[in-house]
């Protein structure tokens, strides 16, 4: 059973596929959330809770991702304007992984490392790995 945190964290996540947002939206701090985001989609839980929010999406729409897909693939293909092609193959290219969006993460430690040991400096090199 998850807890609340846990629960609004699933139900945030399937609104944009963002963890780390999803995280933020949920109430975990915003210096941890990248990593908390990571670290719940791992969780056997977590990925239990969402595939059930995610089967309950599908049956409240009526449309399968097959269905989606074969729709995209129609404007991609037949669509006058190029705007909506290029959209198309680009959510196509998304869905099929073929690229995957670039992200620059900035993380900022208060940690100073010239004043650790050098088997503090192990220990956090493990921990890192």
């Amino acid at each position: 059973m998850l807890n609340k945190k846990k629960q609004m964290f699933c139900e945030e996540y399937i609104q944009d596929f963002n963890a780390t947002q999803s995280a933020i939206r949920a109430g975990y701090s915003a210096d941890t959330a990248y990593s908390k985001g990571y670290t719940l989609l791992r969780e056997v839980e977590v990925e239990d809770y969402l595939q059930e929010l995610l089967a309950d999406r599908k049956k409240t729409m009526g449309i399968s991702s097959a269905e989606i897909v074969q729709g995209l693939k129609q404007l991609a293909y037949f669509s006058e304007k190029d705007s909506d092609r290029i959209k198309s193959f680009e959510l196509l290219g998304k869905y099929l992984g073929i690229w995957t969006e670039k992200r620059d993460i900035k993380l900022e430690t208060k940690v100073k490392f010239e004043e650790l040991t050098d088997e503090e400096l192990d220990k956090a090199l493990e921990d890192l790995e």
